[in-house]
């Protein structure tokens, strides 16, 4: 069973967070009981056993990605929203292949890099950023 998990940037301090970090955990939307109609959006960050939560963050919305359930060629985990950077594809040289890719799903929702199926060049793909933190990287692609 794929773990479900999230990111988003703090937009306050919580925990051992700063703002502008990258929180991980569980997410949730508050809606302030209708008082806020585009919601609070929360990463809650569990303790190691799973029991309890040591930090209950407020993110910005736009920056909130989920994991793909994937790993790159580097054991790396997955997030709607990295940038791949995909090298040595066998098919390279015939179609233009190699180059760097947002990760995220397509109008059928199937999971994927720039336009090819993630999971057909998940061995040739390295995480090297993401489209927040690094939004150079998709200009030079």
């Amino acid at each position: 069973m794929r773990k479900i998990h999230f990111r988003g940037k703090t937009i306050e301090s919580a925990g051992m967070r700063s703002v502008g970090e990258w929180a991980y955990g569980g997410y949730f939307v508050d809606d302030c009981y209708g008082g806020c109609p585009e919601g609070k959006h929360h990463i809650v960050e569990w303790n190691s056993s799973g029991l309890s939560y040591f930090a209950h963050t407020l993110v910005k919305r736009e920056t909130v990605g989920q994991y793909t359930g994937l790993n790159d060629k580097n054991g790396r985990w997955i997030y709607e929203g990295d940038l791949a950077e995909i090298r040595n594809h066998p098919f390279e040289g015939s179609i233009k292949i190699d180059g760097i890719y947002e990760i995220g799903y397509n109008e059928r929702m199937e999971l994927c890099c720039g336009s090819l199926l993630l999971h057909r060049v998940l061995p040739y793909i390295t995480v090297i950023g993401n489209k927040h933190d690094n939004p150079e990287l998709l200009q030079t692609a």
